[in-house]
């Protein structure tokens, strides 16, 4: 197999060249818990939508369901939903996001979707690695939604962190208390805005 370099592959959309730095595997093949071993159990936040009928909107019933879920569990993740829409996706991310900042940045062009909703800005067969997203803006978002027109077969799984207690719990170990000791600074250089 061949590993993943910096420069072996392209840009999302053909922007400049490089093939194979999306789809390659890469190196490291991340290893994903499962079930019993999340922190916080799925179904603790999910609700089920096949017996809601789909709509531009979310049923009444839904919409509070999903606010009481997201205002105990801080997020709400919504199965069989049948919808195929991204409008219709993002009214019912709308109920319990209700603010909206104005997307500007990231690590590489993303074309829009609709009004704020932004494609992941690689091939939809990508390997992508566990980040922190939008972490390039001068102030952290308080709310993000995700939504899947569609996913492949095997791969399409988000995971989520709740960051505050990760940190807390590295620097309880002997590796965070050395990166706080040796000041280190994790430092991101992202594309040059003026060539986009």
């Amino acid at each position: 197999a061949s590993a993943r370099g910096m420069f072996g592959g392209g840009a999302a959309g053909g922007r400049f060249m490089m093939p194979g730095f999306w789809v390659t595997p890469p190196a490291v093949i991340p290893s994903f818990r499962e079930g019993e071993a999340d922190k916080i159990p799925l179904e603790s936040f999910t609700i089920d939508c096949s017996p809601y009928r789909p709509g531009t909107k979310p049923e009444k019933e839904l919409a509070e369901r999903m606010e009481d879920v997201f205002q105990e569990m801080g997020v709400v993740r919504l199965t069989n939903t049948r919808l195929t829409d991204v409008e219709d996706m993002k009214s019912y991310a709308n109920v319990v996001i209700k603010e909206q900042m104005k997307y500007e940045g990231g690590a590489n062009p993303r074309e829009g979707i609709i009004g704020n909703v932004y494609e992941v800005g690689a091939p939809h067969d990508a390997w992508l690695h566990y980040h922190h997203e939008m972490a390039y803006n001068q102030h952290s978002m308080k709310n993000l939604a995700f939504c899947s027109v569609k996913a492949p077969i095997g791969k399409g799984d988000t995971y989520l962190s709740e960051n505050v207690s990760v940190t807390d719990e590295l620097m309880q170990t002997e590796l965070g208390r050395k990166l706080k000791d040796k000041g280190v600074c994790y430092i991101r250089c992202l594309t040059d805005r003026e060539a986009y």
